[in-house]
């Protein structure tokens, strides 16, 4: 009896160290998320507090580096643990890389000292907060990862944005260099479409990922 209560508890333990880490992985979207809110509000409705706003996206980018290192904590203590290790440090710094990589454009934008918002930047902000919003959801079910339905649907669905977001670079580009005009603005502009759509990439590069570790392991 006591042996049955002894390994009861462990299960119970186990399946809360997995809960634990699939949480922490679900608030670290959730802070991308919020990046890409901020983004697309910052390219819509304020440009007058760029710094602010580059500011304010450093903060949750210092936030995010506390808990990839918390995850890494957690996994060099865990005995056991939902996905392969390598596999969860794989996920955690891709997610790293997303939140960098929308942190990366405010801070560009100001850096550039831009004044203003060609409409392809807009369509870039508008869909990176699209798929931030997928992003969470491809997170909170992660932990089901046995039955993938619906996280793969949510994968489908940015897969989906970052190609609309090649779209906007080939079209972007290609408008910036038929207009021509001052070398320098248009140097400056190259610089943000590209940086947009590294930001588009990098969420498609950690779902396609998150995708194929679901794939191993179902």
């Amino acid at each position: 009896m006591a042996d049955m209560i002894n390994e009861t508890s462990k299960s119970k333990k186990t399946a809360n160290k997995e809960k634990d880490i699939f949480d922490q992985l679900v608030v670290t979207a959730e802070l991308a998320c919020e990046c890409g809110k901020i983004l697309n509000n910052m390219f819509h409705n304020d440009l007058t507090n760029g710094r602010e706003k580059a500011n304010q996206l450093k903060e949750i980018e210092n936030d995010a580096d506390i808990r990839f290192h918390n995850i890494v904590e957690f996994l060099a203590k865990a005995f056991i643990t939902p996905l392969d290790r390598e596999d969860i440090m794989r996920i955690a710094y891709d997610m790293d890389e997303v939140i960098d990589s929308i942190e990366d454009i405010s801070m560009r934008f100001y850096m550039l000292n831009m004044d203003e918002v060609k409409p392809e930047a807009a369509e870039f902000t508008a869909l990176i907060e699209k798929m931030g919003i997928e992003l969470v959801e491809v997170f909170k079910e992660l932990h089901n990862f046995k039955k993938p339905k619906q996280l793969f649907e949510h994968i489908v669905s940015i897969n989906t944005l970052e190609g609309l977001g090649d779209d906007i670079y080939r079209r972007a580009v290609r408008d910036l260099f038929m207009q021509g005009g001052d070398p320098i603005y248009v140097i400056k502009w190259r610089e943000m479409f590209e940086a947009f759509e590294t930001c588009c990439d990098s969420f498609e590069n950690l779902v396609d990922m998150i995708r194929d570790i679901v794939m191993k392991n179902t």
